[in-house]
């Protein structure tokens, strides 16, 4: 069984020795960022398997 699952977080602190930078992306801006920053493969993986579901709806950060 395959799905996706939401989480609502308060504060996300990445490990600076492991993570050199990190934001919320609206979709477009994501899309734009894949095709112009390096990305691990299973990252472009996930987020393409994301776009394709049937029904979706854009997540937008900051309307929770």
């Amino acid at each position: 069984m395959t799905g996706i699952m939401s989480e609502r977080v308060d504060a996300l602190t990445p490990d600076p020795r492991e993570i050199a930078w990190h934001a919320w992306l609206p979709e477009p801006a994501l899309r734009e960022a894949l095709d112009q920053w390096p990305f691990v493969p299973d990252g472009r993986e996930a987020f393409a398997r994301y776009a394709a579901l049937p029904g979706r709806r854009p997540v937008e950060r900051g309307r929770d």
